[in-house]
């Protein structure tokens, strides 16, 4: 398990590999790595804006559509750092990279409530959008992710995240 997440490590940062696109519809050449790919999307979109549920009873709004960077408004707290969850369903099992492009903590947790461990997180030496990449082995399925700013101070007005999340594995397909 090491060795492939050193693998995985090594191919983000290196941004190894060329990309044959198959199944989505986006305007762009296809030979470019994983960190262009992500650094192109963090860029020009397309974008969606989504809140974050604060409460445990809300719902929790979708980040699932591929090669799409989502605009996440977090709720300025009454105390203590913003942080708010969202739901990414996952269609297969693999690696998964969550790029952002602010410093944040991620959770991501299965529909049992097991929290994943990231198998790697590195920063983005691509572009300047992108502030770290933290790569997840998920299964089929749904999962939690909770973001949380990594600041400390008084928030007065609600923050912005944008996430996008590819497939570590995007050279492959």
């Amino acid at each position: 398990m090491q060795k492939r997440g050193l693998w995985i490590l090594v191919a983000v940062v290196m941004g190894w590999g060329g990309v044959a696109c198959d199944e989505h519809d986006h305007d762009h050449e296809h030979a470019h790595s994983l960190d262009e790919h992500i650094c192109r999307h963090m860029l020009e979109g397309p974008a969606l804006e989504v809140v974050a549920a604060v409460a445990l009873d809300e719902s929790l709004p979708d980040v699932s559509q591929d090669h799409t960077r989502y605009d996440v408004r977090i709720a300025a707290p009454e105390t203590g750092a913003p942080s708010g969850r969202v739901a990414f369903a996952s269609g297969q099992a693999g690696d998964r990279v969550i790029a952002v492009n602010r410093e944040v903590r991620l959770v991501v947790k299965d529909v049992d409530g097991v929290e994943v461990s990231a198998e790697a997180m590195t920063d983005n030496g691509h572009c300047e959008e992108v502030v770290a990449h933290h790569v997840y082995p998920l299964g089929v399925g749904t999962y939690e992710v909770g973001i949380t700013l990594d600041a400390d101070g008084l928030f007065t007005e609600d923050v912005w995240v944008s996430v996008i999340i590819e497939a570590a594995a995007h050279a492959d397909h």
